[in-house]
């Protein structure tokens, strides 16, 4: 601590390696906590902070745009590759997710539900 991290090439992959280190941190804390399924509206307002944390933007992305759809495809991967012994559950859960994603009118039922 107390040093200043070297702007350049390594800067930058520090700021993509903490990046990772946070939304897996984000993931692993919500999801691994969680005994039953992600209610709709839970998952609904998970999926949005997911979004923003992988900078792919917030509802408005998740209803129009693939980008949000691909990005957790690529962190479910990801997060199989893990060795956390909470892996597998942290797995299927992000699979439930991306599904009810992709289900016709799940985001518009968002506040409703």
């Amino acid at each position: 601590m107390g040093t200043h991290p070297n702007v350049g090439a390594d800067y930058s992959d520090d700021i993509v390696t903490a990046d990772r280190m946070n939304l897996k941190s984000f993931v692993y804390g919500v999801l691994s906590n969680q005994t039953d399924d992600i209610p709709p509206k839970h998952a609904i307002f998970f999926a949005e902070s997911l979004a923003i944390l992988m900078n792919a933007g917030g509802q408005a992305i998740l209803n129009r745009d693939i980008v949000f759809e691909e990005q957790l495809a690529a962190l479910i991967q990801r997060t199989e590759n893990d060795d956390d012994q909470r892996r597998d559950e942290v797995v299927a859960k992000l699979r439930d997710i991306h599904q009810g994603i992709k289900r016709p009118g799940l985001l518009e039922r968002r506040h409703t539900v």
